[in-house]
């Protein structure tokens, strides 16, 4: 099996983005029975789509898994649902206003990994984790929903979701008020994404 992770370029002003520096450290490794590819989204609403089916396309995937930060979360949080809408500017100051992400698409699409059984196994090595019923509307959710959608037209037998992770301490110690947000070790974050490829690979 061969699972694909993506991770996020930084975004609003900051230097680092957890996603991507938790994703990058499980590049072509083996876990249980996967073996990992990773590959770094753009935060631009216009070069996603292309970006990740080129990913799509270069890998071949079984598995698709995109991971997201979401400052002010306290825990991994498993992302069931995806909605057909887009908020926010993004890094190239383009900015969506209650827009479709896709015109012809439904108002929108489950994930299709082992949610229970991932959040289970997440809890269980001591990471704190739930499972979310919001996305959001920026890109975490669009590149949720549009993975999704591009598997669902093109039927292809790919499954696909997302994970959001908090902020890592390094972002956290030079805002101007540290004690407003929460963190969770970067190394607990790459343990959470293991657990969840062990349980991905033996469903």
């Amino acid at each position: 099996m061969k699972i694909l992770l993506t991770g996020y370029e930084p975004f609003g002003g900051e230097t680092i983005n957890p996603s991507w520096e938790a994703v990058k450290l499980l590049q072509g490794k083996k876990i249980g029975g996967a073996s990992v590819a990773v590959v770094q989204m753009p935060v631009v609403w216009n070069e996603i789509d292309e970006a990740f089916i080129t990913a799509i396309q270069q890998h071949q995937p079984d598995v698709m898994v995109c991971v997201g930060q979401s400052g002010g979360r306290n825990a991994v949080a498993i992302e069931r649902i995806a909605v057909n809408k887009a908020n926010g500017k993004d890094n190239k100051e383009v900015e969506k206003v209650e827009a479709a992400i896709k015109e012809d698409g439904p108002q929108a699409y489950f994930s299709t990994l082992p949610i229970v059984e991932m959040n289970k196994a997440v809890c269980e090595a001591g990471v704190p984790c739930y499972i979310s019923n919001s996305a959001g509307l920026y890109l975490c959710n669009y590149i949720f929903y549009a993975v999704r959608h591009y598997t669902e037209i093109n039927k292809l037998n790919l499954k696909a979701g997302f994970v959001h992770i908090p902020y890592i301490p390094e972002q956290v110690a030079v805002k101007q008020r540290p004690s407003k947000f929460p963190s969770m070790d970067l190394r607990l974050v790459v343990k959470a994404l293991e657990k969840m490829i062990e349980v991905i690979s033996s469903a």
